[in-house]
């Protein structure tokens, strides 16, 4: 009985060697429930991969995961033997230490789920320079949210009105830029910081939860405010415009008040 998902990417990991360091047979190590979140393995690891169940053929693979499934790097290795053998038989074996995980194997073609792993790949150290919009369309499938529909134990339900999107579009960005979380203490921490920031004349809510978490979380509201006020919100930057920066340039923004020229 298979348990989950490994998705075979026909990519080249850009920095690392997808090519097997050797060819082995069954591998040994406890068999582990498979994660129903893969995010634990987010960034990219050498991994061992076992093929072909009837005579067991293994290799060392680097992989990642993203939400529900464990992505493996064929490249131009993709028509190697391991991967012949998962075309035939879907049954695989993962190793990541010392725990095996039982799954199916699948192979991906769709270029937007290559880009993904991609993006994933090259870490922070290079997302600075992503597309803020593809950025946020990341930030929020890792959550488990879902750009246009209201989202409720991971399930999305009720159509979000287009000018509410527009909103909801910059309020993201102002939790991924600052790393305020999305549980009650981070959406705290964000309505003080955008209070700080500047807010727009629909927000006038804010104040009055403002003062609420002043009372009772005095620290956390002062902290997060006088942050704010050291920065700039994106409240006032048109929406089109924001959708074509880079997430480098919206941090630019943020400290700045102005995009970084050309």
């Amino acid at each position: 009985m298979r348990f989950g998902f490994i998705v075979i990417a026909l990519l080249t990991f850009t920095g690392c060697d997808y090519t097997e360091r050797f060819a082995s047979g069954r591998l040994s190590g406890d068999v582990s429930p498979t994660p129903s979140d893969w995010s634990l393995f987010d960034g990219t690891m050498l991994v061992q991969l076992e093929t072909n169940p009837i005579k067991p053929y293994s290799v060392n693979i680097w992989g990642v995961g993203i939400g529900s499934n464990y992505y493996v790097a064929a490249g131009e290795a993709s028509e190697a033997d391991w991967a012949n053998y998962i075309e035939r038989n879907k049954a695989v074996r993962l190793r990541i230490e010392e725990r095996i995980y039982l799954l199916d194997g699948h192979r991906v073609e769709d270029i937007k789920e290559l880009q993904r792993v991609i993006l994933l790949r090259k870490g922070k150290s290079t997302s600075r320079y992503v597309n803020i919009q593809t950025k946020r369309s990341l930030y929020l499938e890792g959550k488990g949210l879902h750009e246009e529909k209201l989202t409720l134990f991971g399930r999305p339900l009720f159509p979000i009105p287009k000018f509410l999107q527009r909103i909801f579009f910059k309020h993201d960005i102002h939790h991924m830029i600052t790393e305020y979380g999305t549980d009650l203490s981070g959406e705290a921490r964000i309505l003080c910081w955008e209070v700080g920031a500047g807010i727009p004349w629909y927000y006038t809510d804010h104040y009055g939860k403002f003062l609420f978490i002043c009372i009772f979380r005095p620290s956390l509201a002062m902290a997060a405010f006088k942050l704010g006020q050291t920065q700039h919100s994106l409240y006032d930057v048109d929406d089109q415009i924001l959708r074509t920066k880079t997430v480098e340039e919206v941090e630019h923004y943020i400290e700045h008040g102005i995009f970084p020229e050309d």
